[in-house]
């Protein structure tokens, strides 16, 4: 409805018109760029063409000068949260590669140690695990592979001890947490064999004999047992206790042997006999023979016999015959014959 001054209808004021800022590259130098703009309704479409003149430049306006302090903390706090992402992303990783469960490990007839734990997976990068076997204070990795199983040998296990074992799954760089341990005990054996069994004279009529500590083999040693024999195809105990060493008061004759040999015993049993040691006294000289014996006598002759003597271990080489005369001591006869 119109106004009686003639001024132009008044009704509700139109809504400003939204503007919108675009940056659009300028063409080169005598070229033009058309702009479409679509409105809502999709209907209508402004057409703006926009030419470059040729001896237009754009001028850039020099920037500010940025604050270094800012910069600075804006590079440090850029920094912390990438440490923050690597960190965060290490922890789910290691969270993924850790083994909830502990792997089961036991004792093989033959005296191994088998362990088999589960495998992880973390995507699609391969999985290394390692072993650990711990006893006491000492700890070793006997395992570093692909697989989900692994033996330990019995070289590498002591008797009367109980190790236990632990898995960690790694890939790169990253290590996952070691899984719950695993105990498996080894079983006590019979002591080793005592080693060094050997001997040494002490004055006219003493030995002594002594040997080497047995490994133990997991339970304590009760005692040694020492045994000897005197060449006669029989070992008899001479001692038993738990010294290393025992003095044996006896005299041996010139070139007499003894043979001794030990062994150890624990609450499992008696460990294997050492090798045979053997003493031996030197050869001395022969004992004196019997008195000669006159058999037979004649004009100009006399038949004498004797016994040969002991020869203390080394054979008679010869005899020396004298006879007593009133007015000298004459050698009659010296060789190996046991008679003249």
């Amino acid at each position: 409805m119109a106004s009686a001054g003639g001024d132009e209808p008044t009704g509700p004021p139109r809504p400003p018109r939204p503007q919108h800022r675009f940056a659009i590259p300028l063409p080169p130098p005598g070229h033009a760029v058309t702009v479409r703009i679509r409105g809502p309704n999709q209907a209508h479409v402004m057409v703006h063409r926009m030419q470059r003149p040729p001896g237009f430049h754009v001028h850039h306006r020099p920037a500010a000068p940025a604050n270094s302090d800012a910069l600075r903390a804006q590079e440090e706090h850029r920094r912390r949260a990438e440490d923050e992402f690597r960190r965060e992303a290490a922890r789910q990783k290691r969270e993924q590669l850790t083994i909830a469960e502990a792997p089961e490990a036991s004792l093989r007839e033959e005296g191994c140690v088998s362990v088999e734990w589960a495998p992880v997976t973390v995507g699609s990068e391969g999985v290394q695990y390692q072993v650990h076997m711990s006893c006491g204070e000492k700890e070793e990795v006997v395992y570093s592979g692909l697989d989900t199983a692994c033996e330990v040998s019995a070289d590498k296990l002591l008797p009367g001890k109980t190790y236990s074992f632990t898995v960690e799954a790694s890939t790169g760089e990253i290590q996952g947490n070691p899984s719950p341990a695993s105990g498996v005990p080894i079983p006590a054996l019979p002591p080793a064999t005592p080693p060094h069994l050997k001997s040494s004279k002490q004055g006219k009529a003493a030995l002594n004999v002594r040997w080497g500590a047995a490994e133990t083999n997991g339970s304590p040693l009760l005692h040694y047992s020492l045994e000897w024999d005197q060449c006669r195809g029989e070992y008899t105990e001479l001692y038993r206790g738990k010294q290393k060493s025992y003095r044996l008061n006896h005299k041996f004759p010139p070139a007499a042997k003894a043979c001794f040999r030990v062994r150890a015993a624990n609450a499992i049993g008696w460990s294997a006999y050492s090798d045979s040691h053997v003493f031996s006294v030197g050869a001395s000289v022969p004992g004196a023979p019997a008195p000669p014996c006159v058999e037979g006598v004649g004009v100009t002759w006399a038949c004498v016999r004797w016994d040969p003597p002991v020869d203390h271990g080394s054979p008679v080489s010869s005899y020396c015959l004298e006879l007593d005369d009133p007015h000298s001591v004459r050698r009659l006869k010296q060789g190996q014959i046991s008679s003249f």
